[in-house]
């Protein structure tokens, strides 16, 4: 029963995995909605932990150009975030919100 499992596994795995490469290939970058990312920016404002998540959003372009652009000026701000920087981001989040 183990070997026929493994004799079905075997050829899906195969097919499956050229499918997942080419599809990561041809993504042009996550999809996210305004809120999601104005949460994840109010989020970063507001916290005084943040570097585990500024990974993601710094090196994950976005595929909605407006989102894109707000992304890619949250990346200006300065690490660790200061209060200059906290207030810029909670700007920019605010202007995600208004494209919902």
């Amino acid at each position: 029963m183990r070997w026929l499992r493994i004799l079905v596994a075997a050829p899906l795995i195969a097919l499956a995995m050229p499918v997942a490469i080419i599809s990561g290939l041809f993504s042009k970058g996550r999809k996210c909605s305004p809120a999601e990312l104005a949460d994840e920016l109010q989020k970063f404002a507001d916290s005084k932990e943040h570097e585990w998540d500024w990974d993601d959003l710094e090196s994950v372009p976005l595929k909605d150009p407006r989102l894109e652009e707000i992304r890619l000026t949250a990346m200006k701000v300065a690490l660790p975030l200061g209060a200059e920087d906290r207030a810029k981001l909670a700007e920019l989040a605010e202007r995600a919100r208004t494209l919902t």
